[in-house]
């Protein structure tokens, strides 16, 4: 049988496709570890050039956080209309029966404007914890002060007041010890 180079080729395809693919995704993973420590550095540097991104300091977050002084606060930036925040929420509930006890606290916040079908859906759902309410003009300015653009959104304040971003839940567990 006589097969021409074009089909040689064609056949050969999907194959550099994904070879190609993992190359790419291998590529990312070291150029992410080459400039952590660069990126950590950056995030440190950007922190004490702006002192009033201290969250001692910070009166909007302050009044969220104030009354859970002294736990690990999870916190989780959710609204009806997002399809992944509440399938987080789910999955969470059984983590929160496994804290129950301990130093750890989640708060949902999410816009007053969306109060009334939270509601309703949290009852229906039995979602455990702290169902926290805030205006749109707050909203706007946690995504600026927290840089997020999207949702779901979610960071850990330890017990000593420090932010740590993209956590999710199960990584609470880190900040008890």
């Amino acid at each position: 049988l006589y097969q021409s180079s074009s089909d040689v080729y064609v056949s050969y395809l999907p194959l550099f496709g994904i070879v190609g693919g993992i190359m790419l995704a291998a590529l990312a993973v070291v150029m992410l570890f080459v400039n952590e420590p660069k990126l950590v550095a950056e995030q440190k540097k950007y922190e004490e050039a702006h002192p009033e991104e201290n969250l001692a300091t910070d009166s909007v977050i302050q009044r969220i956080i104030a009354p859970y002084k002294g736990n690990v606060l999870f916190l989780d930036f959710w609204n009806m209309g997002c399809g992944p925040c509440r399938a987080g929420m789910m999955e969470q509930r059984n983590f929160l029966k496994d804290v129950v006890g301990l130093p750890v606290k989640f708060l949902y916040i999410t816009e007053d404007k969306y109060r009334e079908a939270s509601e309703e859906w949290l009852g229906k759902t039995y979602i455990e914890g702290e169902h926290i309410y805030i205006s749109s003009a707050d909203w706007e300015y946690l995504q600026a002060k927290l840089r997020f653009i999207g949702i779901p959104f979610s960071c850990i304040i330890d017990r000593e007041g420090v932010l740590h971003r993209d956590m999710n839940h199960t990584m609470l567990l880190d900040f008890l010890e």
